[in-house]
């Protein structure tokens, strides 16, 4: 299937509102799935928004996973940092 420029824009606007949404890092699985398209068309277009710091990619040992750029800073993930310094802590301790 072809796509022409208004659908990749649209397509790429989509996938940005996926990985906000999700609260979580998505796969290529996740985005692929979610919008009805191919694998390598998901992986291709997510690849080239990390490559444009619209997203952040972060490579896993079973693949790709793309967070929003300001994941460092959402509340939930500080919130797990700072329960796993307790948790450790208490271990050391």
């Amino acid at each position: 299937m072809l796509y022409n420029t208004w659908k990749m824009r649209l397509l790429k606007a989509k996938i940005l509102e996926i990985v906000e949404r999700a609260g979580e890092p998505v796969t290529i699985d996740d985005v692929a799935r979610q919008l009805g398209i191919n694998w390598h068309l998901a992986r291709a277009l997510l690849l080239e928004l990390d490559a444009y710091a619209e997203l952040k990619a972060i490579k896993t040992e079973r693949g790709w996973a793309f967070v929003p750029l300001n994941w460092e800073e959402m509340p939930h993930v500080q919130a797990n940092r700072r329960a796993n310094r307790e948790a450790t802590r208490r271990e050391v301790g």
